[in-house]
């Protein structure tokens, strides 16, 4: 076998099992608590990308209480879709601690359509919730939350 064959070869091996990894091997979060309206919230916590990238995807549902937490190490303004979920949710954009802007129950179907969620200034966390959550507990913009 020549060289160039074998080197292409292992290259796209690794390539597959790199995309393996990246997008089908679930990924395992820290957790914390965030305090949303006086209510505390046991949330897993998204800091690399591939957490990030993973999110709620594939998860069949969320307590009540929960929700997970995507930590950014600078202000950005990050693009959310609903790709593979099974359930509806709240998203929160936050900066410094105070919530900047709210979506209201995304759906999973949305993703189909195309519908893709961005905040309107720049952030460093996002909190999903279930779709519910803003307005049972009336959150607003320049609320401020705990982490």
């Amino acid at each position: 076998m020549n060289y160039y064959l074998l080197t292409a070869i292992l290259v796209l091996l690794l390539a597959l099992a790199l995309g393996y990894w990246l997008f089908f091997v679930r990924v395992s979060y820290d957790t914390g608590e965030v305090i949303l309206g006086g209510d505390k919230f046991q949330v897993e916590i998204a800091r690399s990308l591939k957490q990030q990238m993973q999110g709620l995807s594939g998860k069949e549902s969320l307590r009540e209480r929960e929700g997970m937490v995507f930590i950014y190490s600078k202000q950005t303004i990050p693009s959310f879709w609903m790709k593979d979920m099974n359930f509806p949710i709240d998203i929160i954009w936050v900066r410094d601690k105070k919530i900047i802007g709210l979506v209201e129950g995304a759906e999973p179907a949305g993703y189909k359509r195309g519908e893709i969620f961005r905040p309107a200034s720049e952030i460093d966390l996002v909190i999903e919730v279930n779709s519910g959550i803003v307005k049972k507990l009336g959150l607003q913009i320049n609320d401020s939350i705990k982490f």
